[in-house]
């Protein structure tokens, strides 16, 4: 038989289909218990986010939270008085650093602080005094030329020191002999012997002048040894006059070519002179009269 149903059997029919689960959605549209579904997960809470510290914020409680300390007493005149010690010190150096440098000097260049009119009397020290006109012959023992015209006008000077070595300078020039020594220093400008006499050159050549070698300047220096073999050798050759090596001596008084020549007496001793000659920039001229200085050079 058919069962006939009621218009509230079919309300009631239509409110249990509305609670089946909707097959799109995956869950059933009654969230309520009992309604035969699992709920659905839970809905999370979305965090808000959380605003950075402003670091200029952060400085300005950091000093409001920290006392401002007055400043010491007296700090102004500490600092000024610190500024005065410095450049007290900075003076200081700076003088330490001329003293050096005007040691370094006088070692260097002895004659800068002791000028010739302040050199011991035990120095000889003079010019090239008046003599009467002597001559070698050009076939002489020693190797000794005649004198040119110019230069047979000068004085003649006479070195016991060098066992009799005589030179013909000019009348405007220097000597200088060291006591106790065989060497004499020959110059165009003046001379002053060092603290150490010269016992202790630079290079074995020294330096004793005034000041610094001029455009044109000459520095001589005339040694006697005692060597008979080497003598004997210089005795057998005619003298020469070469160029040399410019030592560390001759460049530190601004010369710029050296000479050089080694000649003995001619009667057969163990005489023998050695000559060195520093010269800055000099002309053709004034090379020419060192040379003629030392090839004349003669003993008596």
């Amino acid at each position: 038989m058919r069962r006939s149903t009621s218009p509230a059997d079919e309300g009631a029919g239509d409110e249990a289909a509305g609670r089946r689960a909707d097959p799109r959605s995956g869950h059933s549209s009654d969230h309520g218990a009992g309604a035969g579904y699992p709920p659905g997960p839970p809905t999370e809470a979305r965090a808000e986010p959380t605003a950075e510290p402003d670091p200029y914020e952060l400085r300005v409680l950091l000093e409001r939270a920290v006392p401002q300390l007055p400043s010491p007493p007296g700090r102004l005149a500490q600092v000024r008085a610190r500024v005065r010690r410095r450049a007290r010190r900075r003076t200081a150096g700076l003088s330490v650093a001329a003293v050096l440098v005007i040691a370094a000097a006088g070692l260097v260049l002895p004659g800068l602080s002791h000028p010739a009119d302040e050199a011991g009397p035990s120095a000889a020290r003079t010019r090239a005094p008046l003599a009467p006109l002597t001559t070698s012959g050009a076939g002489s023992s020693n190797g000794a030329t005649r004198p040119p015209t110019s230069l047979a006008e000068n004085p003649l000077h006479h070195f016991p020191e060098l066992s009799g070595l005589d030179l013909r300078l000019p009348a405007d020039w220097y000597t200088l002999v060291p006591p106790g020594q065989q060497t004499v220093y020959v110059s165009s400008q003046r001379l002053a012997l060092p603290p150490d006499h010269c016992l202790h050159p630079l290079d074995d050549f020294c330096t004793p002048l005034a000041v610094t070698l001029r455009t044109g300047g000459v520095l001589m220096r005339l040694e006697l040894q005692h060597n008979q073999p080497l003598a004997e050798k210089m005795n057998a050759h005619d003298r020469l006059v070469g160029t040399a090596a410019v030592v560390s001596a001759c460049r530190t008084v601004l010369g710029t070519t050296q000479l050089a020549a080694s000649f003995g007496d001619g009667t057969g001793s163990d005489v023998l002179i050695v000559a060195e000659a520093c010269l800055a920039r000099p002309t053709e001229p004034q090379t020419a009269l060192v040379r003629d200085l030392l090839l004349t050079a003669n003993f008596s």
